[in-house]
């Protein structure tokens, strides 16, 4: 039977990649100084924020189930 441990670690990491992400989701296009940025690629950066952050930190690894 799989070993469903609940970590600290998740539970505090994960509240601040979200925080991260929506932070870059929400801020203007001109925060990021780049001419000609649009909405989409602004949105693309975040998105890709939040799946290296989770990679980074292994959030995403196979097995992790935080919700139940």
């Amino acid at each position: 039977m799989a070993d469903k441990k609940f970590s600290l670690k998740y539970c505090v990491l994960l509240p601040v990649i979200i925080a991260v992400t929506l932070f870059l989701w929400l801020v203007p296009v001109d925060f990021f100084g780049i001419e000609a940025l649009t909405v989409v690629q602004q949105r693309m950066i975040a998105i890709f924020a939040f799946a290296a952050s989770c990679g980074c930190l292994r959030l995403s690894r196979p097995g992790l189930h935080l919700w139940w």
